[in-house]
């Protein structure tokens, strides 16, 4: 039973990260970013993401908010349709912070990495 647990779980952290998408037609959208965490090893229980990223529409930025310090961490957002790159580095303890991207269509790809070596990733659409 614990292997089939430990089987199931490690299946969902595997999975591709959900796409969302924006339609041109309707740039004040706000989208909900999926952030998952990047494992060296297979987790035994669900881990708590304490970072939410939402996608505002109106001005193209992405907007991070972190639950808890999780110390300096380094964002990037990369458009891998045109290769853009979007980098900063920020504290965690203020709570959070906007990146202003292009908005162009293209499929984007977050990623948070903190201090500790633990990186958070996430994927969004716009087209």
């Amino acid at each position: 039973m614990k292997k089939i647990l430990l089987f199931s779980v490690a299946l969902l952290l595997l999975l591709p990260v959900q796409n969302i998408t924006a339609d041109d037609d309707n740039k004040t959208v706000v989208l909900n970013i999926d952030i998952y965490k990047t494992a060296k090893q297979l987790q035994r229980s669900f881990v708590d993401i304490p970072i939410e990223c939402y996608y505002v529409g109106f001005d193209s930025s992405v907007v991070i908010v972190f639950s808890e310090d999780i110390g300096t961490v380094d964002i990037s957002i990369v458009n891998t349709s045109t290769g853009e790159v979007f980098f900063d580095t920020v504290d965690a303890k203020d709570g959070q912070y906007a990146v202003g991207i292009s908005g162009d269509d293209g499929t984007y790809i977050l990623q948070i990495g903190t201090e500790s070596g633990d990186i958070y990733e996430g994927e969004f659409t716009l087209n």
